[in-house]
């Protein structure tokens, strides 16, 4: 979270509703402007690394050790705006970047030395006009994106993708999808992929015309896609999609603004997983954003807390 002193890196276990333990990053750069945190992901307990943006200006990528609360900071390439990180080991990293591909290249740029320097990434089996929104990474080089295919069946036409990577995000291929899979998806839209240790995975896109759940793994050759219902608040647009994944299941948490004079917003959560039906856990109405979900091991909980100190611990309704 941030604040005005820099970034709080805030952790809590199972069992525990609220934070034990914050560590706070200052910026790394001599203090020149806010820290803006882009995107986050911790390859090991010993090991995170976050992206920030510093005020208006450049991006850095800041390897932390909450245990021993040490803070290393690479500057990241100029001319790209990163929008989301996903690492495998304390080294190998790839980076979602801000643009439409062409010519058998792929949104995402790839490291192998813990952000010191990065390299283009290429995709195999379509050529052009792919833009990622979220990755992620397992331990042995494993990655997944999701994000849009642009202009897929003509100008202004959208279509979700799902693409894995065998070698820590050098060389991407596109999953294919199953069931009914919507060719003029509506924007904004919001993206969120996650797996299970057992290599199950879920994706989310939301817009305010469908939210789409993508259901598949690492190994297998194609995703399956069905569209999620959000009643009683209809399709309206979506203002936060977070999904988070333990062993066994996902936590699906999305928060609906549906508008209006003064409108509180509406939380939903699914679990998703091996024998789960896609039902809610837990939904009302909410006045702060929700938008932050954890599963570790069997325990959900949901972020209530604009200021990250309460988690709710979700059981089913």
């Amino acid at each position: 979270m941030e604040t005005t002193g820099g970034l709080r890196l805030l952790s809590f276990h199972p069992g525990h509703h609220r934070v034990t333990d914050s560590f706070l990053i200052r910026d790394a750069s001599a203090g020149v402007g806010l820290l803006a945190p882009i995107a986050m992901t911790c390859p090991s307990t010993t090991d995170c690394k976050v992206i920030v943006e510093i005020g208006n200006g450049p991006y850095q990528l800041l390897s932390l050790d909450p245990i021993h609360r040490s803070t290393a900071a690479v500057a990241l390439p100029p001319g790209i705006t990163p929008e989301a990180l996903a690492c495998s080991s304390s080294q190998d990293c790839v980076m979602g970047i801000s643009g439409i591909s062409h010519h058998d290249g792929f949104p995402v740029l790839w490291s192998t030395d813990a952000g010191r320097s990065w390299h283009s990434a290429h995709v195999m089996n379509v050529a052009n006009d792919l833009s990622t929104m979220e990755v992620t990474c397992r331990p042995g080089g494993v990655c997944l994106a999701i994000g849009q295919h642009d202009f897929v069946d003509g100008y202004g036409s959208l279509r979700p993708f799902i693409a894995y990577s065998h070698d820590n995000g050098r060389v991407w291929h596109l999953f294919g999808l199953t069931g009914q899979v919507p060719y003029s998806l509506q924007e904004p839209a919001l993206y969120s992929v996650a797996c299970t240790s057992t290599g199950n995975c879920a994706g989310v896109v939301a817009t305010s015309g469908a939210t789409l759940l993508l259901q598949g793994g690492v190994s297998t050759h194609s995703w399956a896609v069905q569209t999620i219902s959000l009643r009683p608040v209809g399709q309206n647009a979506p203002y936060s999609a977070s999904l988070a994944c333990g062993s066994i299941h996902c936590l699906l948490t999305l928060t609906i603004n549906p508008g209006g004079p003064a409108p509180k917003l509406s939380v939903q959560s699914l679990v998703i997983g091996p024998g789960k039906r896609v039902s809610p856990i837990v939904s009302g109405q909410l006045p702060t954003s929700g938008d932050l979900a954890a599963v570790i091991g069997s325990h959900q909980y949901l972020d209530a807390d604009p200021t990250g100190a309460d988690w709710i611990h979700l059981t089913r309704v």
